[in-house]
């Protein structure tokens, strides 16, 4: 039987290459639009995707990254795509 960290880092793996595959289609523009009625864009949602998973990490390893810090400020819960600056990683580097 796998260990529950390779469990949890195998899901980890699979749900980013699934949410990839779904999104590998989309432009940076449409990445960019925030709809209407809502309060983030794709962007946003796929950051904060990355944002989660290196949090999962960090719980489980018990290992502080500081990587975190400037993605906590653009894609940690209650930030929005207003405050993007020059800094906060493309929809494109975020795909990779």
């Amino acid at each position: 039987m796998k260990p529950r960290h390779q469990i949890l880092f195998h899901q980890l793996d699979s749900y980013r290459s699934e949410v990839l595959l779904v999104l590998e289609t989309i432009t940076e523009d449409t990445a960019n639009i925030i709809p209407s009625g809502f309060h983030n864009n794709i962007r946003w949602k796929l950051g904060h995707i990355y944002l989660d998973q290196f949090l999962w990490i960090e719980a489980l390893t018990n290992e502080k990254s500081k990587e975190l810090e400037p993605l906590q400020s653009w894609f940690g819960y209650g930030t929005s795509p207003p405050i993007f600056n020059e800094k906060t990683p493309s929809f494109e580097k975020l795909m990779k």
